[in-house]
């Protein structure tokens, strides 16, 4: 009788656990990253022979992107859920309507952060030291212009410092509505893709209103996000509110 119900248990255990499938094996040739939090691109991958694949959700390749380097020199991606380092963006480092990445390439000696859109271009090719990566981007309202914080260490380790740069969407920055809204988003004006900085105020979703106050959608994040992607491309052209908890700002969809 015990027998019978080891096995029993055996079998109920074996049926639980098979609920866990294999859907996907990448080939041994790359290394891939799941991108949360992104409607085109569900997982990017960096390959050996210095190629970043996009893939779509049922794993068929949306676009391979060959990256321009040094022969010496391997491809790294790096994405966490939040986005800290901006590794995938939109109408931030440049105001076309390409997909952005942030890629590291290193050797031995140096390690270098590119900025590429998805033809390959590079849109910054940053200096080599030991490390470097992106710290943020943030609208500086006392120039009017969006920025880039750069964090740096020599090989050596005997300096860390920190660069500025600007950023061509500066023409495109944020209008706030309320003298008291901490909101920033950007590009604005939009075409596809609104990328707004969480503030961080404990509230879980973002509201979009007509000028006339109707809501026209309501989108859940992530509240330890540091970016909120909203998908506009559906919107007529014109002019929006945002809103999380008791902060609003306005955009332009074009």
């Amino acid at each position: 009788m015990k027998k019978i119900l080891f096995s029993g248990a055996l079998l109920a255990s074996s049926l639980l656990f098979s609920q866990i499938n294999l859907e996907k094996t990448f080939s041994n040739n790359e290394k891939v990253t799941a991108i949360s939090n992104n409607n085109d691109i569900a997982y990017i991958s960096s390959t050996k022979d210095n190629k970043l694949v996009l893939y779509n959700a049922d794993y068929s390749i949306k676009k391979i992107i060959n990256v321009d380097m040094p022969a010496d020199y391997s491809l790294r991606f790096i994405y966490n859920t939040t986005d800290t380092w901006y590794s995938v963006s939109k109408q931030i480092f440049n105001s076309d309507d390409n997909y952005e990445f942030v890629v590291e390439i290193r050797n031995n000696q140096q390690y270098k952060t590119l900025i590429i859109d998805e033809n390959g271009k590079v849109l910054k090719d940053f200096h080599p030291n030991y490390s470097n990566f992106i710290q943020s981007v943030y609208y500086d309202k006392k120039s009017n212009k969006n920025k880039l914080i750069v964090d740096f260490t020599t090989s050596n380790f005997t300096e860390n410092y920190q660069e500025v740069y600007v950023l061509p969407t500066s023409s495109l920055s944020i209008e706030e509505v309320k003298t008291n809204s901490n909101l920033q988003a950007f590009p604005n004006p939009a075409q596809s893709t609104l990328t707004i900085v969480n503030p961080k105020n404990g509230i879980n979703n973002v509201e979009i209103y007509d000028i006339s106050g109707r809501l026209i959608l309501k989108k859940e994040f992530n509240p330890y996000e540091n970016k909120i992607s909203i998908d506009v491309q559906d919107l007529s052209n014109g002019n929006y509110i945002y809103k999380i908890g008791n902060s609003s700002a306005k955009f332009m969809k074009k």
